[in-house]
């Protein structure tokens, strides 16, 4: 699968979700930069819908309704703010979510293994 997909160019984070951003006075501050890297943004936003989607629904009665509710919102702004800003023309997002879950894979979250299977296959 990597084979086809893009390499890119972008500065990418790696781990982007709400738990690494803080709200200072000045504004939002992403934090966590160490598995930040060089590649397709399509990658960084693979990750972070993962996390938004399967992570949040594998964290089950840890997550209240309300802030499941919530984490869906902003799911679907991030998305449609990143695609309004970079039109995924490739469908690069839908091509690497089968990559980004197998690489999931490897933190060993026992809770998202069976979603992250699924794409795997899927893709």
């Amino acid at each position: 699968m990597l084979d086809v997909l893009p390499d890119g160019r972008h500065v990418c984070h790696g781990d982007y979700h709400p738990g690494n951003v803080i709200i200072t006075k000045s504004g939002p501050i992403v934090i966590d930069w160490m598995t930040a890297c060089a590649g397709s943004p399509w990658t960084d936003v693979a990750r972070t819908s993962l996390i938004l989607s399967i992570g949040a629904k594998a964290a089950g009665k840890q997550v209240r309704p309300l802030i499941r509710t919530v984490i869906k919102l902003y799911h679907r702004t991030y998305l449609n703010r990143y695609r309004a800003l970079i039109p995924d023309t490739g469908n690069e997002l839908e091509r690497w979510r089968p990559v980004i879950a197998a690489g999931r894979l490897t933190e060993d979250i026992l809770p998202e293994r069976e979603a992250l299977m699924e794409l795997v296959k899927a893709g």
